[in-house]
Order: C-alpha cells, then structure tokens, then sequence
C-alpha cells in the first residue's frame, strides 16, 4: 500500500492518481530537506512538494491540483497507512475533535471501521471524522501518529479503514477532499488552482483526552 498519495474516483471511470512517472527536484533550506515534483495526469497537472523537517520527526505535504474540469466524484488524499508489525492491536486508538470543546479518544481494538466505503454508486463515502481542531492522532501507548490540516487552505476531513484481514492488520487514514452523494447539484465551482497542505509527525499520547 502507498502512503501520501492521492487518488481521483468517479463512476464508470478509471482512477486518476498521482503515482505517475515525473522528474522530482530536491533541493534544502538549511538542515530541512525538500522536493518537488509536477506529475502530469489525464485531468490535469498536480504540482507536489514535500519538506522533510530536520529538527523533528514531521514531514510536509503542499499539493496544488491544476484541474479545469473536476466533475463528480472523491478525491483523496494522504493514506497514512500504519505498519501492523509496529503497533499493538489491541492498544490502537484514535484521538480528534469533532465539534466539542474537547477532544474524543475511540479505542480501535475490536472495531471494524470503513469510513471511506461507499453507500452506493452516487454516495461515496458512509462517515467521517470533521477534525474540527485541524488534526487527529492514532497509534497505540507507545507510538503515535498526529495528522494536521491546514483549515485556512482547505478544511479537509478524515476518513478511517481499520479492519483484520487474513490474519494481518489493515489500519489507514486518508483525508477527503471531495465527495459524492445524491443531493449533489451542478454548479460552477471556483475556477484556478485547488490547493491543500497537511502534515504528519510522530506524536506523544494526548493527556487530555
């Protein structure tokens, strides 16, 4: 499974992803590590810039979608996917805002959850987490995960997979960007560049949660 891309679905057509082949720049600003990268895909160019921060366990994720024609369907984008051979099952967890004042902790244990399934042909997803507070973290009591979005670009939402399957362990967050239902109406959306950045580093266990 990858992790960090991003990946365009619509009915009745192939997926559109960012897993192209292109000519990546790396360059640094002081002990920080970037690249970049212009993947071209059939809707349009997706400009990607990574930094690798030196000063902490982070990177981040700047992406600019040059589409003129988005249509109807989901975007995705991230897919953190956890290693099941580095975290404790039975400890999982998962720690975000979701409207209230304080952050909610759901423990992952037992739970099957599949955020990002879809309904239907015209509904893509069944649920969602709003990260109101602009992140989420996930991990067991001794390693965690904290995801951040920029709100001010773009306020994207979180999406959980977390399922067994054959004996292994299949745990990943993705963060919508766009979705499909069946109240969807057509209507000119804003024309330029789309634009979204978020970020992903190693975390302490939230204590008040």
């Amino acid at each position: 499974w990858y992790t960090g891309n991003s990946v365009f679905e619509a009915p009745g057509e192939h997926k559109v992803t960012d897993l192209e082949w292109c000519k990546a720049h790396l360059w640094s600003d002081g002990a920080d590590q970037l690249a970049f990268a212009r993947v071209n895909t059939p809707k349009g160019p997706i400009e990607k810039t990574l930094r690798f921060h030196a000063g902490e366990p982070r990177i981040d994720f700047d992406l600019t979608f040059h589409w003129e024609e988005w249509g109807k369907g989901s975007l995705r984008l991230g897919h953190l996917t956890l290693l099941p051979d580095a975290f404790d099952w039975n400890q999982l967890s998962l720690t975000t805002h979701n409207g209230g004042k304080n952050c909610e902790t759901f423990s992952l244990a037992e739970a099957t959850v599949e955020h990002g399934a879809p309904v239907s042909f015209l509904v893509s997803a069944s649920n969602g987490l709003a990260m109101t507070e602009g992140w989420a973290e996930i991990g067991d009591h001794r390693h965690r995960l904290r995801i951040e979005v920029d709100r001010c670009t773009a306020p994207l939402l979180g999406l959980l997979t977390h399922k067994r399957v054959r004996g292994s362990l299949f745990c990943q967050l993705a963060l919508s960007a766009l979705e499909l239902d069946d109240t969807r109406k057509p209507m000119p959306l804003r024309l330029g560049p789309r634009r979204f950045r978020f970020s992903v580093n190693a975390a302490f266990p939230s204590v008040d949660c």
